[in-house]
Parts: structure tokens; sequence; C-alpha cells
């Protein structure tokens, strides 16, 4: 069977054009597209015909990865990141990515600047994706370092970077602004007119900043009132994180005692910036009566399994898409690895509600 770029363009449901930019290695393709014309051109078995320049090129001569293997190459101290579930459904959404591409899959870490990954010193690896747990000051500098230098030796896409570090870097991201618009749009049309952001973490996130004044900047222009809790053990002092009003607890039960002396009409808007600590507050609240009483209406951001999906009553969940934003990672990553790409883009995934 003869197949053209035609019939590509028909199967993939795209333009000639864009079959044509993704066989010539174009970025000007979403990666989702190129992957699915990519798919097409191997099913059909499409072969170039040998009078055109690079003719005789078939599907399954696609330029591979060398060594055939990525790498997720932790920047820092990962003790603690390394136990969040988070963390271990990115391994597992990451590794499915890899295997879908017949590519190897690594872990690995760089601690210092002088500190070359073992996987990256031995040429193990054709590129790797970097995750950066959390931090401030100095630390974050040094990371930025670390993240520079590692990009000097191999190709590199970095993985949920609020803050853009390094501009001579590839970033891919939750789009945890939209994450804190979706949370304050579902509250208020749920009738809320006060809004309480809760941050359980035990260091500055970024992220969760941008989750959580996104939410607040929103309410305060549309001139609700608002609150925010914080845990005590956020460094730097969550005072310089969080605007007035602000409570600082130690104990979840503190931030229960004060929603259920709110003198705030009902129902309240509570937007939990994370799930880990889902299960403490959510019984909390249910113990307090506040979430059978129609007192408040509760948003989560995330869906991890074990924290929020024995929850009763169900509260409103956020959508980080984490698989949606692995497969841009690894599609931009091998790109990257290939020399695709003309420039670095920064590309951000969208979230979805789930009630």
């Amino acid at each position: 069977m003869n197949v053209t770029v035609t019939d590509l363009a028909k199967a993939a449901q795209v333009s000639r054009a864009t079959v044509s930019r993704v066989m010539n290695g174009s970025s000007a393709v979403k990666p989702k597209t190129a992957a699915r014309v990519r798919k097409i051109i191997d099913e059909l078995g499409y072969s170039r015909p040998n009078g055109r320049q690079g003719g005789g090129l078939h599907a399954s001569a696609i330029p591979k990865l060398r060594h055939g293997s990525l790498a997720l190459i932790s920047i820092g101290e990962t003790k603690n990141s390394m136990e969040e579930p988070i963390l271990s459904m990115l391994l597992g959404d990451l590794q499915n990515a890899c295997l879908k591409r017949n590519l190897n899959f690594l872990i690995d870490q760089m601690t210092g600047i002088d500190d070359i990954p073992l996987c990256v010193r031995s040429r193990q690896v054709d590129g790797a994706i970097l995750y950066v747990p959390s931090g401030s000051g100095s630390v974050v500098r040094q990371r930025r370092e670390m993240i520079a230098k590692l990009a000097t030796l191999i190709p590199v896409v970095h993985l949920f970077t609020p803050g853009h570090p390094v501009s001579s870097v590839e970033h891919i991201s939750t789009n945890d602004v939209a994450v804190g618009a979706l949370a304050y749009r579902t509250l208020k049309s749920a009738g809320c007119q006060h809004f309480a952001v809760i941050d359980t973490s035990e260091s500055l996130h970024e992220a969760l900043n941008l989750r959580g004044r996104a939410l607040l900047d929103r309410a305060a222009s549309d001139g609700m009132s608002t609150e925010t809790f914080a845990a005590a053990k956020i460094r730097p002092n969550p005072s310089q994180c969080w605007p007035a009003p602000l409570t600082i607890f130690q104990e979840i039960t503190e931030i229960t005692a004060s929603l259920k002396a709110s003198n705030a009409k009902a129902p309240i808007g509570i937007f939990l910036l994370v799930e880990q600590r889902a299960p403490l507050v959510h019984q909390s609240l249910k113990k307090a009566g506040l979430l059978d009483d129609g007192k408040l209406r509760l948003i989560i951001a995330g869906v991890t399994p074990n924290l929020v999906g024995q929850l009763d009553p169900k509260p409103i969940l956020i959508d980080l898409c984490f698989p949606e934003l692995i497969e841009t990672a690894v599609e931009r990553l091998v790109q990257r690895v290939l020399k695709l790409p003309n420039k670095n883009i920064t590309a951000l995934v969208a979230p979805k509600l789930i009630q």
C-alpha cells in the first residue's frame, strides 16, 4: 500500500502542512499533536519518496535516542520529598510515559554544584527531567546554579517551576494561578461570600503560594472577605508569604475552632492548597459538624487516591492533570534530545474540576 501525506493527514485529523512539519522536526506543532502524527506514521508504515531530499526514510527509521534512556534527576536534598505520595504518582506516570516510547527510565540526584549525577558522568542517559524540592534563600540560588550547570552537560526539562528560575532551561509546570482561579470561581458559584485558604505545608512552596494568592486576590477584587491559615512550621515565617488576616496554627483543630466561631455568612469557601493533610483537615471539619450543616464548602487541589478517595462527604477536587503534564515533559525532552525545538518554551498544564 502506497501511503501518502494526504493519507496521514486524514488519519491524524490534521493538515498536510502539519504532517510535513512533524516529519521535518519543526517545533511549531503541539507535542500531543506531533505524538499523534508520529503514531499514525508508524501504524500506516509511511516511507518518503526516494526522489526527495532525505528520501527513503521509513517511519521506523525516525531518529532514535542514542542510549534509549531518560532520567529523573532531583536537584538538592530529596529525603523528605521522596516520601510524598504525589512524587510516587509522578514516578509512575514518568515510567509509563517512557515505556510507551520504549525508553529506559532512571532515577538520580544532584546534591551539589560539583556532584554531577552518575547517570550523566557515565553517559547512560540521553536527557533528564529535573525535579526540585521546595526551598528558599541561598538554597534556591544554589539549586539554580546546579540546574544551569547540568543543562550544559545534557538536554533537560525542568518540571514544576512556577518561578522559572533558569531562563535558559525549558519549563513544564502546573498552571497554579489557574488552580486558584478555578477554586475561587467554583466556591463563588456555590454561594460563598467569605473565603479561607489553608496552607498545611512545612516550608515555603511557591506553587502553593501562587494558588492561594490567586484565590485571595480575586476574592478581594470582588469585595469578598478572606482569611488565611498557615502552619507554624512554614519556613520562612508565614507572615512573609501570606497577607493579613492571617492565623498561624499549630494544630488542625485551631482552624476548625476559628471557622466554627466565625460570624461569616454561610457557606464559607475553604480552599485546601494541597491534599497531603486532607484527611486530617476533613476529619476535623466533619467532627465539628461544619461539613454536615452546610456551613462550609471544601475544595482541595489534588486527587491522590489514598488521600482523598475515601473522604465522606466528598469534597470538590481540582485535578492537576499530572499524566498530561508528564506526557508533555517527556515529549519535549525527547524533542530536545533530537534537536528538534529551536527555542525554549514554558508549558503550563491547565487544571480540571472534579465534583
